[in-house]
């Protein structure tokens, strides 16, 4: 209790979080742990004289730490184990859109209990998306995945290991993938429901919010994982928002050609691995008034041309590049939609309800 008080403070300002149940908890977890620490020094010991007898005690070892891991794991989920702190904010209901490299993407919803859209690759995920929702004092109890590339769901199998991610709604029931399979096998037994996405499924967020399933993949095995995702649009406050994750060609040609509905205000999309995105006529569905690309290390030919930079603007649609922009903060008001960039903050974009600058 003494030690637990006098780290209360740190603990409240560098992980902002504060662990009444580490208390209850150490008394129990810390005597396991001295057992752990007896028996590995004892292993040292005994293995001077025979090997298996040491790897026998190892093997027994590992067990006890796995009996600690998921106590530890059981306590953490008590009812009030645990309290956020709050240091800083994006914005009530606000959407961070981060910028991730090597073709990541990762959004959050500030909306119900939290909306992770994508988690990134594994590596960006601890980089970026992990301390930015600890600094936040922010949790999503609930995962979309657009598409099964490790760029954007590498992060998802943490993500859920280490906080109540309750739901995930998903493009395709396999995939390739290995970090989307581990995804798949891991999230059930962490009280992650999993639901599949089907066109024109309506999923309520909370009074506001609401998440719509304008195109999903079916089975699809024969698709690249870029084509084998889901096309979303977020009803926000009034607000259209379209997700479109790395779709390409084949995805756009599909929901024209069935005539959906894909009118937005804003617009996220990526860039398709091997094939062209962003066609006339597509940009010409959506009809965005602004545009956010995730054009980080796109494949050769297949990026984002300034020849589509400049006849998307010549539209009257603004069109900017997460290489420059990085993370953009999003913000809804009763008539105007902000856009904050992180990398240029004196560069904001207000949309106006009526449509005027």
């Amino acid at each position: 209790a003494a030690a637990w008080v006098g780290s209360l403070p740190l603990m409240g300002i560098y992980f902002a979080v504060i662990t009444p149940v580490a208390v209850v908890a150490s008394m129990v977890l810390v005597p396991l742990v001295f057992l752990v620490l007896a028996v590995a020094l004892a292993a040292v010991v005994v293995g001077l004289v025979s090997d298996p007898a040491a790897m026998a005690m190892n093997r027994g070892n590992a067990a006890l730490v796995g009996l600690g891991r998921g106590m530890a794991e059981g306590f953490a989920r008590l009812p009030g184990a645990q309290f956020n702190v709050q240091r800083k904010a994006w914005g009530e209901g606000g959407l961070v859109v981060f910028s991730l490299p090597a073709g990541g993407g990762a959004s959050y919803l500030e909306a119900g209990g939290g909306v992770m859209i994508d988690a990134g690759s594994e590596r960006a995920y601890f980089q970026s998306i992990r301390p930015t929702l600890r600094e936040r004092a922010r949790w999503p109890d609930s995962l979309v995945v657009t598409h099964p590339d490790g760029a954007h769901v590498g992060g998802a199998l943490p993500l859920v290991s280490e906080g109540p991610v309750r739901q995930a709604l998903l493009p395709t029931a396999w995939a390739r993938s290995p970090a989307y399979r581990a995804f798949l096998d891991t999230a059930p037994a962490r009280d992650c429901r999993l639901l599949l996405g089907r066109p024109g499924d309506l999923h309520r967020i909370d009074g506001h919010t609401a998440l719509e399933v304008l195109g999903a993949p079916g089975r699809g095995e024969d698709r690249r994982a870029d084509d084998r995702g889901q096309v979303l649009r977020l009803h926000w406050h009034g607000w259209r928002v379209l997700f479109t994750g790395d779709a390409g060609f084949e995805t756009e040609k599909s929901l024209l050609a069935s005539g959906t509905d894909v009118a937005a205000d804003v617009w996220i999309r990526g860039l398709h691995g091997s094939d062209l995105s962003g066609t006339a006529a597509f940009v010409q569905a959506v009809a965005p008034r602004f545009i956010l690309v995730h054009d980080d290390e796109p494949a050769p030919g297949h990026g984002l041309s300034r020849d589509w930079v400049t006849a998307v603007e010549s539209e009257g649609i603004v069109v900017w590049r997460s290489t420059r922009t990085g993370a953009v903060a999003v913000s809804p008001g009763v008539d105007e939609l902000t856009l904050r960039p992180f990398l240029e903050p004196e560069r904001v974009l207000t949309l106006s309800r009526d449509g005027s600058p």
